[in-house]
């Protein structure tokens, strides 16, 4: 007996297994130099605990990205069904300018805007910030607001989704 390695207390047991796997479990043990007794001992601890396997554990994570996957497409299409919506409100409502000065002063001014618009948005996304958490700032006083509701654009009838 050795006296440097105590003894465990152990049991023994007598299950019986097909031929096949009596063969795999004594390739294991040797690939690996450990006993097929630590190797048997080893599966059924992990098995009667109830540990995740690799597999489980992964096949949790593909269901989570699988949901995060449908939540990214469910909010892309909220936002490009807001901007159809937007897209529909602006044209009911913008009239169509007659070609001239006051057209050409209006493509200039749109033009100007937009360039303020694009550097603003380039500015939320190098900050890393979402549009969920741009502060929403008034973007008119009240009594702006009420001077709009007294003199309301007039709508244009070739919108989109109207007929002329």
């Amino acid at each position: 007996m050795n006296a440097s390695r105590p003894k465990r207390a152990s049991e023994r047991i007598y299950p019986r297994v097909a031929p096949t796997l009596a063969q795999r479990l004594a390739k294991r043990a040797a690939a690996s130099g450990i006993s097929e007794t630590a190797v048997v001992e080893a599966a059924l601890e992990q098995y009667l605990d109830g540990a995740p396997t690799d597999t489980a554990l992964i096949m949790a994570r593909l269901d989570r990205m699988g949901r995060a996957h449908e939540r990214s497409q469910r909010d892309q299409m909220l936002h490009a069904e807001a901007f159809v919506a937007y897209v529909n409100m602006w044209f009911a409502n913008t009239p169509t300018l007659p070609e001239g000065a006051a057209r050409d002063k209006a493509v200039a001014s749109a033009e100007e805007r937009l360039k303020k618009f694009l550097a603003y948005v380039a500015q939320q996304v190098s900050r890393g910030g979402y549009l969920e958490q741009i502060p929403r700032e008034r973007i008119a006083d009240d009594r702006e607001l009420s001077a709009i509701a007294a003199d309301p654009p007039p709508t244009n009838s070739r919108a989109i989704g109207k007929p002329e």
